[in-house]
């Protein structure tokens, strides 16, 4: 159950992530930004509104629904994510939980379930997201209580339902 709940964070962090920066990546969902055009309140954009809250208004403007967002909407939302460090903290989400699948991966191969090709597939998810990357398996955040319990972070408002 926590490789689903780690990979699940991890692929859509992902998928918010790649939509803003990867172009072949974007081009597949309608195009860079298409989280941006169609409102959604994705990982990048709940922590960039979370740790500067004078953005937040900008973004709602964007994201009214009477608003067409063009390309020049898109392009000055994505700089301000990289000029806020949003994308910088996205990536090391994502490299936090990168760590934890391996680790959970890695226990579960000692633990002789066949999981090598799960491995793998991790493996290549990882390497092909920019910024992140493999590293020596280190002991899962795990509390006392033996459940993982998830870091207060944008993520958490995510499931909220975007910032209030």
């Amino acid at each position: 159950l926590q490789f689903t709940d780690e990979f699940g964070r991890f692929f859509q962090i992902r998928d918010d992530y790649m939509d803003l920066v990867s172009e072949e990546y974007s081009h597949k969902k309608g195009g860079c930004g298409s989280d941006l055009r169609s409102g959604t309140w994705s990982y990048p954009v709940v922590s960039c509104v979370q740790q500067h809250p004078e953005t937040k208004s900008l973004f709602l403007s964007v994201f009214d629904p009477d608003h067409a967002t063009t390309d020049a909407d898109c392009a000055h939302l994505i700089s301000i994510l990289k000029n806020t460090g949003s994308l910088d903290h996205t990536v090391k989400k994502l490299q936090g939980l990168a760590d934890n699948l391996m680790t959970i991966t890695e226990r579960l191969k000692a633990d002789g379930y066949p999981c090598d090709a799960l491995l793998q597939w991790c493996i290549a998810l990882i390497e092909s997201t920019p910024g992140v990357c493999i590293r020596e398996p280190q002991t899962c955040s795990a509390h006392s209580d033996g459940q993982h319990h998830p870091i207060h972070d944008a993520e958490d408002t995510l499931s909220n339902h975007g910032p209030q």
